[in-house]
């Protein structure tokens, strides 16, 4: 007989209220709203369009005004649809609303488009007079970011086409992805019981502490990524396509570069970054040996990566796990916390698991006159204690960050995570300080030095992995799902040496990263934000002067400043050089030491 999977006990987890957003999916004031941004944008292309380069200082701080005031506006209204459809995306009505709405303000923001188009056509010293004058000193990294751009601007109509053509290219090949997945079911035998699970639900089985269990999930999982192998090579192919294509169009020099342009960083520091995480690799190889030891399993397979230790198996209810993030970020400071407590206070959080909800976790913060909203699936491990934690990083983050304008109101991916791990760390800081043994504690240790492999060694080998499918492509053309699966396997590999085995059919396992379809090259800004975070909170546990006030300072920047500015004007930081990125490992070699010494003491 083959059941759906059910929980076992409810844990209390909430249901957001999108309701100070719009009442409802069919409420009259999207369509208000969408007619009133058309009714501006229109107003605002006849005013200014073609007169760009005459404007006086005083006249084109009231366009950046009136410009950014629309785009505050598309934000709102667009959000809303992807808030519902990640809520239910089995949900006819959310899908067609989210269709209906993309495609409205695609051409709202074409009667945009000219604006940043004439801005590029201005000569050398324009630019010059523009981001010096003072009269546009709150707008001057928004328009050095806009000038950076300027070699690869296409023309108008080349623009208008890109823009239009969005929704049925990249943007569509990221939608049916995430809505195929979503909607997938797995088998998967339990016992005697035959089970039905939503991605989630199978991939959570990975921590279960029946082997045979785990391996269930694992070769259900690859079986149900296999048997749809085509589909994904299919969706990949165009998404590295249509990257590809554009990258061309606009003239750049090697595929990384159009991501770096919005992260707002160097290759250089790319490569500080890959080249650092590289050499530090054998750490994730001699933590699997002692985590071969302490199971007493050999070899270990991919299936016992996240295997559990014998302390780690309680389920902690939602009320409980709350008040562990909101006390670890009281610790830390009183104005963090009190913004992490309105999440709790005003419903801006889903973290409940329920049929048709999308997996995974994010933080949506869409302009500085909208607060942000979480989205978790809770099931009550320590590690889904530390996921809350981290995406309420990322709500304090936009939080703080109100106090900007809303072209330097979004962070490039790079400093995005800055706020996420820091608060990953206050908790499991706590949990671990409050631990009842040596066994819990190392448990705590486990998952902690897991979770770091996976956000700086897994995600530079994701990057590898898809840079060599981009320049691949580009001398090659399509690429066949059995290299995929090679170079996935290879990239992956390489984290674990000889201390664990990637069986084949892990090979298909790339099928499932989101990001490699709708954001090329996002995944190694993980690694950044890991290492960068871990480099500060050195700093914080070596109890550098006025930190709090430093840090806090750093995520109220929001995007005002760059990266590099902003790092290298509170911390004192070299982002190119990979000694800086070494000094994050160094946090992680200490994890892992403590590790290895309580594993001796305990007699593993």
């Amino acid at each position: 007989m083959v059941k759906r999977s059910k929980k076992k006990k409810e844990l209390g987890a909430p249901e957001w209220d999108l309701s100070d957003l719009y009442a409802s999916w069919n409420d009259p004031k999207i369509d208000v709203d969408l007619a009133n941004c058309a009714e501006e944008a229109a107003i605002f292309e006849s005013r200014l369009k073609g007169q760009v380069k005459h404007l006086t200082e005083a006249a084109m701080v009231a366009a950046l005004i009136d410009y950014e005031a629309i785009l505050e506006k598309l934000y709102k209204i667009g959000n809303y649809p992807g808030l519902l459809v990640s809520s239910d995306t089995s949900n006819e009505a959310f899908k067609s609303l989210e269709t209906k709405v993309e495609t409205k303000i695609t051409e709202i923001k074409n009667h945009l488009l000219f604006f940043e188009l004439e801005l590029f056509e201005l000569g050398e010293a324009e630019w010059d007079n523009l981001v010096s004058h003072p009269k546009l000193a709150d707008f001057r990294h928004f328009l050095e970011t806009l000038r950076q751009r300027k070699p690869y601007h296409l023309s108008f109509l080349e623009e208008r086409v890109l823009n239009e053509k969005a929704q049925t290219s990249s943007g569509a090949l990221g939608n049916i992805f995430q809505n195929f997945v979503s909607g997938m079911a797995f088998k998967i035998k339990v016992g005697k019981e035959t089970k039905i699970m939503s991605e989630t639900e199978l991939l959570n089985l990975l921590h279960h502490p029946s082997r045979n269990v785990r391996k269930s999930a694992a070769d259900s999982f690859s079986a149900g990524l296999a048997e749809r192998a085509g589909l994904f090579t299919d969706i990949y192919d165009y998404a590295v396509q249509d990257y590809h294509i554009e990258n061309k169009l606009r003239g750049h020099k090697y595929p990384e570069e159009r991501r770096n342009l919005s992260n707002e960083i160097t290759q250089e520091s790319v490569s500080a970054l890959v080249s650092a995480s590289v050499a530090g690799m054998p750490l994730a190889a001699r933590y699997y040996a002692l985590k071969a030891r302490i199971l007493g399993i050999s070899p270990l397979y991919e299936y016992d990566r996240y295997a559990p230790l014998k302390a780690s198996r309680r389920v902690v209810a939602y009320p409980e796990a709350s008040k562990i993030v909101l006390d670890a970020y009281y610790s830390f400071s009183k104005k963090m916390g009190t913004v992490v407590e309105e999440f709790y206070e005003k419903n801006w959080i889903d973290a409940k698991i329920r049929k048709g909800k999308r997996g995974g976790a994010f933080c949506s913060s869409p302009s500085p006159n909208l607060h942000p909203h979480v989205f978790t699936n809770f099931q009550g491990s320590p590690r889904d204690i530390m996921t809350e934690a981290h995406e309420l990083g990322h709500g304090a983050h936009g939080m703080l960050s109100r106090g900007q304008h809303f072209l330097d109101y979004d962070t490039p991916l790079t400093t995005a995570e800055t706020a996420s791990v820091f608060g990953e760390m206050l908790v499991f800081e706590s949990l671990k300080n409050k631990a009842s043994s040596d066994e819990e504690r190392l448990s705590l240790l486990a998952q902690k030095i897991e979770d770091i492999i996976a956000a700086v060694f897994r995600q530079i080998a994701m990057y590898k992995f898809e840079a060599r499918a981009h320049y691949y492509f580009r001398e090659h053309g399509r690429i066949s799902t059995k290299q995929l699966n090679v170079w996935w396997n290879e990239e992956q590999q390489a984290i674990f040496g000889e201390s664990l085995v990637l069986r084949p059919e892990h090979g298909c396992w790339w099928m499932y990263v989101p990001h490699i379809y709708h954001t090329p090259f996002y995944v190694y800004s993980y690694s950044f934000g890991e290492l960068l975070t871990l480099s500060l909170y050195a700093k914080y546990k070596a109890g550098e002067t006025d930190f709090e006030a430093k840090y806090v300072k750093l995520l109220s920047a929001g995007g005002s400043k760059s990266p590099n500015e902003l790092l290298s004007a509170g911390f004192g930081v070299n982002l190119s050089d990979e000694n800086f990125w070494k000094e994050g490992l160094t946090v992680f070699e200490s994890f892992l030491k403590e590790a290895e010494e309580l594993a001796k003491k305990l007699g593993y």
